[in-house]
């Protein structure tokens, strides 16, 4: 799609949790910035398809709501 190899696109991406927190430092180098922000698009695509597709959050988001009552 984007006209490169796997492996190339492999070694152009990065990803980073930042230190104490929940917040991931997504970068790709590519030499055609919309081909870069293209695959970034991409890639936070994916990832929050299967991060809101987790099984935990519904017990997560129970705990919450759980937890604020107590709190409340």
């Amino acid at each position: 799609e984007w006209g490169t190899s796997v492996d190339e696109l492999t070694e152009a991406l990065s990803a980073t949790v930042m230190d104490e927190s929940e917040i991931i430092d997504i970068q790709f180098v590519d030499g055609d910035p919309q081909r870069a922000e293209d695959v970034l698009g991409w890639v936070v695509q994916q990832y929050l398809a299967v991060a809101n597709a987790d099984a935990r959050s519904d017990v997560r988001n129970y705990l919450d709501a759980e937890l604020f009552a107590v709190l409340d």
